[in-house]
């Protein structure tokens, strides 16, 4: 039987102090998991002389809206002057006014209603130790036990990726195959995963998104941040791996379940455009679904779980579409935040890629030209075991 337990910072926002990213640092280190060193202040941070991350915190990121600020580390932040605390301070407000991010936080502020100035004032930074290693991250799946997904990406001889499936004990490689060490350390890095989803400040029954990174010397595991995720609702029944009517497809990959009778989806393609507005003025309220990508970060960070289901189209190899969720924070979100994410081939007979890459060039001709433009959208009925999914126009 599952432990039903609300989670502590969702009923008390202020106990996360508005750095959610270090407050749970220092909760999961206080129970014996490796977590980086974190320093109080940016002027002990500089003295220890380590290589430092600067991550950036809001409450709104623990909320639901993760992935929209910038955390620079002590390389790659761009400083006037001298390396002082003073400069630093100055250099990490700068990041937040940087076009893209300022994009982001500017929708974000827009489609939530929320004040921009006073937005941009309550974010803060904390001070971490950077851990070379490979970034990880893990969930577990939301409607099968003991099946967990985890993305690992390295940039130390170059860029490489690997996403890998541990279900009841069987590892089931989708990407690149892990190096050896990291493939024997899955157990310890799922044992610790679920060592901090079951602390007593977190609901058990949700499949948070953690982040970790494993040390490129030690293959250490150290604990990097908490994202809450969709409830584990157990899928009860086992569909058959033939496609069952015509007209059907078949899903490539799959996570997240229907009942056995599946459920009917209206999918958008492509918001309304309206010249002088643009497409993304408020939060949709109607909106069962989403095809593709053609959406800001923003609009997909914050709608993907609110979603039943997201059809990623794949143009090539499944494996290479899989690998831009890997490295990818708001594409992860498609595949991890809606109740059923699938991915389906070139040629699916629901939105072929051929037909969608038509469509969406045509709608960006006309937007150029200054045409005001209907939404696209379609019915969609799909049936998922968690496993198998498939899916057919209605």
């Amino acid at each position: 039987m599952r432990i039903q337990r609300a989670d502590y910072y969702i009923a008390h926002p202020q106990a996360l102090h508005g750095q959610p990213k270090r407050t749970i640092g220092e909760l999961v280190a206080h129970h014996g998991i490796l977590v980086p060193e974190r320093y109080d202040t940016l002027s002990s941070a500089l003295r220890s002389r380590v290589p430092l991350i600067y991550r950036s915190e809001s409450t709104f990121e623990y909320m639901g809206g993760s992935g929209l600020l910038p955390s620079p580390t002590s390389s790659t932040l761009i400083i006037d002057g001298k390396k002082t605390a003073a400069n630093i301070s100055r250099a990490l407000r700068k990041t937040l006014d940087g076009f893209d991010v300022n994009r982001r936080i500017g929708d974000y502020c827009r489609l939530t209603g929320t004040d921009a100035k006073s937005f941009k004032e309550g974010v803060t930074f904390s001070y971490w130790r950077e851990i070379p290693g490979y970034l990880r991250k893990v969930v577990a799946d939301s409607a099968i036990s003991d099946r967990y997904h985890i993305t690992t990406v390295s940039r130390q001889h170059g860029k490489s990726w690997h996403y890998t499936l541990f279900d009841n004990g069987r590892v089931i490689e989708l990407g690149e195959p892990l190096p050896g060490d990291l493939r024997k350390g899955l157990g310890r890095l799922l044992d610790t995963y679920d060592a901090v989803r079951n602390l007593a400040n977190f609901d058990p029954n949700n499949c948070p998104v953690m982040e970790f990174v494993t040390s490129y010397g030690s293959s250490e595991d150290y604990f990097l941040q908490y994202l809450r995720g969709r409830d584990f609702v157990p899928s009860e029944f086992t569909l058959p791996g033939v496609q069952q009517s015509e007209g059907d497809a078949k899903a490539l990959f799959v996570r997240g379940a229907t009942g056995p009778e599946g459920m009917s989806c209206r999918v958008v393609i492509a918001r309304a455009y309206q010249s002088g507005m643009g497409m993304e003025r408020e939060l949709p309220s109607n909106e069962d679904g989403f095809l593709g990508s053609n959406e800001s970060a923003t609009m997909a960070e914050l709608m993907s779980s609110k979603r039943k289901l997201h059809i990623h189209v794949a143009r090539g190899e499944r494996r290479l579409k899989l690998g831009e969720f890997c490295d990818n924070h708001e594409s992860y979100s498609t595949l991890m935040g809606p109740q059923v994410a699938v991915i389906v081939g070139k040629s699916n007979p629901i939105m072929p890629a051929k037909e969608l890459k038509a469509i969406m060039k045509d709608r960006h001709r006309k937007v150029k030209g200054g045409v005001d433009l209907p939404e696209v959208a379609m019915a969609v009925n799909v049936v998922s075991d968690g496993r198998i999914a498939y899916l057919k126009r209605s």
